[in-house]
């Protein structure tokens, strides 16, 4: 399933609660919610008057400091932090304005052409959407706006201990045609101008393909695409969503919180050390010179990962 948009809070000091877990600081900075025996529940932070421990759902107490030997099932801090489950997230509302070719919220504006880049929209149109980006392909033949993570900050899926998402909120704006046509990706991709995916595993839209509907690229030693069976609607949002496996042999693609299709061609998915991936959410301008944008409202890309 795509990864639910966190949500969560951290509020208070001193005698007050932080999550869902009642905690004291005392003077020494140590974290405890009583002296002595838990409380029945799974995050509860306790202290046995020497060491503090918490406590998971399955009832097993984790050391989190304090002195050596104290009461409790504990283990040493460091294989706490090593057995927690350990996850890469990075995410944005779009809520700062985009600055050309510098990042922010965690992607880089790479403009090309006259007109081209993106810009905060307010409007009607980005009604229950707080935070929107228009990207536009501006006035030139090839014009174009690419969202980029930087590739200095590449990373790999597959051959890891968990699965890779990615996500966002989109909307086409006007529908490419033949005499203004472009091309729409989200996801992870390499492309070589003009129009040629290296390596991808990405969402995308373009009139002259798949009827009009969405499909699904992944590239690696060649190409394979899956027809993901929705027509692309000028002006209606969608939340757009990939899943890579863990052993990165299987993408699946999710519309609106739906599963549509998937690839499992593993020789077309460019997963495993050969293969640096970063986020490539982009407009292109293929034929005419009439801008063309859309409109994105935040992303995310999820990673479970082994540090």
């Amino acid at each position: 399933m795509p990864v639910k948009w966190p949500t969560g809070r951290l509020v208070g000091t001193g005698n007050d609660r932080i999550g869902d877990v009642d905690v004291a600081m005392d003077y020494l900075g140590h974290l405890a919610s009583e002296i002595g025996t838990p409380r029945s529940g799974e995050g509860r932070i306790w202290y046995d008057g020497a060491d503090m421990f918490v406590r998971d759902d399955a009832g097993v107490d984790f050391l989190l400091g304090g002195a050596s030997g104290g009461g409790g099932a504990g283990v040493p801090q460091r294989d706490f932090f090593e057995n927690m489950p350990t996850r890469a997230l990075v995410q944005s509302d779009f809520l700062d304005e985009p600055i050309p070719n510098q990042q922010v919220q965690g992607l880089r504006t790479v403009p090309a052409g006259a007109g081209s880049g993106a810009a905060s929209v307010i409007g009607a149109n980005v009604l229950d959407h707080p935070g929107v980006w228009g990207i536009h392909t501006g006035t030139a033949a090839a014009g174009r706006t690419f969202l980029l993570s930087m590739i200095q900050s590449s990373f790999q899926v597959g051959n890891t201990n968990g699965v890779t998402r990615f996500g966002s909120w989109v909307q086409v704006s006007t529908l490419s045609t033949p005499t203004q046509r472009f091309v729409f990706r989200a996801g992870f991709s390499s492309v070589n101008l003009p129009n040629t995916i290296l390596h991808g595993i990405t969402f995308e839209y373009q009139d002259d393909q798949n009827g009009g509907r969405w499909q699904g690229v992944t590239n690696a030693t060649g190409e394979t695409f899956v027809d993901l069976g929705i027509t692309v609607v000028a002006g209606l949002w969608v939340l757009l969503e990939l899943e890579v496996n863990a052993a990165g042999t299987r993408v699946d693609f999710f519309i609106d919180g739906v599963n549509q299709g998937n690839i499992t061609t593993a020789a077309d998915i460019p997963s495993g050390s050969g293969f640096n991936l970063f986020t490539n959410i982009h407009i292109m301008k293929l034929v005419g010179t009439t801008d063309r944008h859309f409109y994105i409202d935040a992303y995310y890309v999820y990673q479970e990962i082994s540090r």
